[in-house]
């Protein structure tokens, strides 16, 4: 709802009618776009400051509907009392040079003086309504050609007397007190806890099938004979209940069934009203529900029908397809390695984004909980809500997060900082899926793994698959020389990065270097030498200690060793080989239908399918073809 204003003063009951239910006012209270105020007598007052537009004042029995035209009306407020005649004049043509005495006669003439105006002048009325040209300038929200529409009639001061209004004819005056107002009782579903005009699962109780209902009233409002009419219908069957006030004044009688009496209590939440409670109406789960409530006084006089609405939801949600990639899983298999999540002197846990990919199964108002717990245990949730916009709204804060098409036919959507990743502990993701009624759904949980193992590998081995084939070796001139060591990120200042490389064709066959995490943690030194070597982004990079240029024959070993125990926190050992001879022979490929093997799928060979001409394909694989070859495919129509 939007605010427009607030209450400035009042005196003696003023209500306001909102989302079918009236409440008292009180100074201080908020006003909203859409607010219906109430005054049903001369000791009812009000003055509504508004954001956007001058006050109003109602000093008299009358309803007013807070417009978008009222609460925003455009006028020249500037507080001086001479432009604000000057303005009044401009608008009614009120000018005692320009009106004719026989005007002037006519006005006063057919002017009423019930309201004991000190200056014996009179309100004008167009349509019946009623407006006083002292009052503010405000009051007139919009004139055209010698019309006027007022969004509400306002009166702060004695009437000055009009004769005419832009040219028309003389206007009469007459002013009516509007009739006191009846507010229809106000209707709750009393398992709907939560008011959001859902009952959920748990608010069912274990009977989907029945609730009860409050019937609530002003305390003056209600009297003996007085009786109140419900219209209920149920998944499309309406259903009439009528509740009689008794003599007493203390209960309410089934007139449909009058030996049902439910009494009638002051309501819990509000002591200007009472209610009375009907224990058992039948509501159809997942189906449309609504009441329409009216008051009928012993005097025949009747409110107008106020509705209130709800459903029953019995469904809890469900999501089929749940994944969770992390910004730093650059190969997207789920694992964090060192290579990317390297030693970081600054950070042991740092925050990394992710990118939730959904089942594309909600609704607007479901709601999406993630829950992430840090290294430390401390616990972070959030609780998005999807709107029509088809983006997801942090409930807490307001943040937006738009929803993108994903692979499948998925929905993701990316948080920033979502989790810490930690080397000790797997990450974890728990995401839930809660309907907008409040029933929550299972809890998935996508797990994200840690290895800690150093991984080496030769510059050369772009794509680190272990092979250097001939594109990759051509970039050095046809030698291997550097290697790429990644650190793990649970290495700390003062550990050991031991590199051993087997060569069988170099002399000597093998050699290690071991070698320091200084104590800034951007650089390692040699041990017992001078050499010192950079660390950027978790990684370090050493020339291969071994005098053969052929990466075919080599085997590196890695390991981290503590600084302060000695002890071996990881290793790992990696074998490359070089790949630089092109396949021989290609796959032998034929349409299992061909049967006479001409490359060409006749009518007769293809036979009839509902599916159009379709055969099974055949390919014989080379004998020369080596473990991990690929073969690559193209189809064409």
């Amino acid at each position: 709802m939007q605010s427009v204003g607030v209450v400035a003063k009042i005196s003696g009951k003023v209500f306001v009618k909102r989302n079918g239910k009236l409440i008292l006012l009180k100074q201080g209270d908020e006003i909203f776009l859409g607010d219906e105020i109430i005054t049903q007598s001369s000791n009812d007052t009000i003055v509504v400051n508004f954001d956007h537009a001058a006050p109003i004042t109602l000093l008299e029995p009358q309803t007013i509907i807070i417009t978008k035209e009222l609460s925003n009306a455009k006028f020249d407020a500037q507080g001086n009392e001479a432009q604000v005649e000057e303005d009044k004049r401009r608008i009614f043509g009120e000018s005692e040079e320009s009106s004719s005495k026989s005007s002037d006669e006519s006005a006063q003439g057919s002017s009423h003086h019930s309201h004991g105006s000190s200056h014996g002048s009179d309100a004008a009325s167009i349509n019946g309504s009623n407006f006083d040209t002292q009052g503010h300038i405000s009051n007139v929200v919009w004139f055209d050609g010698g019309t006027l529409e007022l969004s509400a009639i306002i009166s702060s001061e004695p009437a000055m007397p009009v004769s005419s209004i832009s040219g028309a004819a003389p206007v009469v005056v007459e002013q009516k007190e509007s009739a006191p107002a009846i507010p229809a009782p106000s209707i709750a579903l009393l398992k709907d806890l939560d008011g959001d005009g859902y009952i959920n699962i748990a608010e069912a109780g274990g009977d989907p099938n029945h609730t009860s209902m409050a019937v609530a009233f002003n305390n003056d409002d209600f009297k003996p004979g007085d009786k109140v009419t419900l219209e209920v219908v149920n998944n499309g069957t309406k259903t009439t209940l009528s509740y009689k006030v008794d003599p007493a004044g203390t209960s309410v009688i089934n007139e449909n069934n009058p030996s049902e009496i439910l009494p009638i209590t002051p309501n819990a939440t509000n002591p200007e009203q009472k209610e009375f409670i009907i224990p058992s109406v039948a509501i159809t789960p997942n189906a449309p529900f609504n009441v329409s409530s009216s008051i009928t006084l012993a005097s025949g006089a009747s409110s107008a029908p106020a509705k209130a609405a709800a459903s029953v939801d019995t469904i809890t949600p469900a999501l089929s397809f749940t994944k969770v990639v992390l910004g730093k899983d650059l190969n997207g298999d789920g694992v964090i390695d060192a290579s990317e999540n390297g030693f970081n002197p600054a950070s042991s846990t740092p925050s990394d984004d992710a990118k939730i990919v959904l089942s594309p199964n909600m609704k607007i108002g479901d709601k999406i909980k993630l829950t992430t717990t840090d290294p430390d245990g401390t616990l972070h949730e959030k609780t998005l809500v999807k709107t029509s916009s088809g983006t997801l709204v942090d409930k807490d804060s307001g943040e937006s997060y738009p929803l993108t098409s994903e692979s499948g036919g998925n929905v993701g959507f990316n948080v920033a900082s979502a989790v810490k990743i930690s080397s000790s502990m797997p990450t974890n993701v728990n995401i839930q899926m809660i309907s907008k009624s409040g029933n929550p759904g299972a809890t998935d949980t996508v797990t994200i793994a840690n290895n800690n193992d150093p991984i080496a590998v030769f510059t050369l081995d772009e794509n680190k698959d272990g092979i250097i084939n001939a594109a990759e070796l051509a970039k050095s001139g046809g030698t291997a020389s550097l290697i790429d060591i990644y650190v793990p990120n649970n290495a700390a200042v003062g550990d050991k990065i031991r590199i051993k490389v087997d060569d069988p064709a170099s002399t000597p066959t093998s050699v290690t270097k071991t070698y320091t995490i200084a104590p800034d943690g951007l650089t390692a030194t040699l041990d017992g030498g001078s050499e010192t070597i950079s660390i950027q982004n978790g990684k370090i990079t050493v020339t291969d200690p071994t005098s053969s240029t052929d990466p075919s024959r080599k085997k590196l070993s890695t390991t981290i060793i503590d600084g302060t125990t000695g002890a071996l926190k990881a290793s790992s050992v990696s074998e490359i080989s070089s790949d630089t001879v092109a396949p021989v022979r290609s796959p032998h490929v034929q349409f299992a239908k061909d049967s006479d093997k001409d490359g060409v799928l006749t009518s007769k060979e293809s036979g009839f399918s509902p599916d159009g001409a379709k055969t099974s394909i055949k390919m014989k694989i080379p004998n020369d073809a080596r473990d991990g070859d690929k073969f690559e495919i193209d189809i064409a129509p």
